[in-house]
């Protein structure tokens, strides 16, 4: 009867495992991911990250329709994984993982910030930048020195007068963004899924009635 007992607790530990496994899916530690997401780190915050997009190594996909702040609704699809790859392989050949600075963070103290994280093949790129949700009110923008008032001006001009160091990371920011953004399907089906950050690890969590493919 002992035994009987302690393999009824052995299979139900073994199946909340697998249960848990199944339901959530890594992104900042998963093997091979493309994802966006918006933080918010200001004193007043309360949730977590907001994802704007993730792509997995399998062609799974989740994103939001809000391209800047992110948030629910989220909708889910699976694209060809020869296609990721070949969206991969793509910021591999024009060096995206080769200069340092990129990794250099872009954001000040309790704020908001964009970021853009990049696994492939053993290299890793994460990008964080405060541009895209400052600037998106139109009054902002954030230079090389930190935020800074147009006071009337025009962004391009104002961005035109920053160092060329910082330019080339905007630049390759925009190129990312554009890689990204191609991978998005049209249409897909609305999931009630959500990210969610564990001990600075952030994961798509599906809801009870769905599955997400490891």
């Amino acid at each position: 009867m002992v035994k009987i007992a302690l393999l009824s607790l052995a299979l139900i530990s073994s199946f909340g495992t697998a249960a848990t496994a199944q339901d959530s899916k890594a992104i900042t530690d998963a093997e091979t991911v493309f994802a966006i997401y918006a933080n918010d780190w200001g004193l007043g915050a309360s949730g977590g990250p907001q994802l704007i997009v993730s792509v997995w190594g399998d062609g799974s996909i989740v994103w939001s329709h809000d391209r800047i702040n992110g948030g629910s609704p989220y909708f889910r699809s699976q694209l060809d994984p020869k296609d990721v790859s070949a969206a991969l392989k793509r910021l591999v050949d024009i060096g995206a993982f080769d200069v340092p600075r990129l990794r250099q963070a872009n954001f000040g103290p309790d704020s908001q910030f964009t970021t853009i994280f990049v696994r492939s093949d053993g290299k890793e790129l994460k990008m964080d930048s405060w541009h895209e949700l400052y600037e998106s009110n139109g009054k902002v923008i954030a230079a090389d020195l930190g935020l800074t008032g147009l006071d009337g001006k025009k962004l391009l001009p104002v961005l035109a007068e920053q160092s060329a160091d910082y330019l080339h990371y905007r630049m390759t920011w925009l190129e990312l963004r554009l890689v990204a953004a191609n991978l998005i399907p049209k249409s897909g089906e609305e999931t009630t899924g959500v990210p969610k950050m564990l001990r600075g690890k952030l994961s798509w969590k599906s809801s009870e009635t769905e599955q997400i493919k490891d």
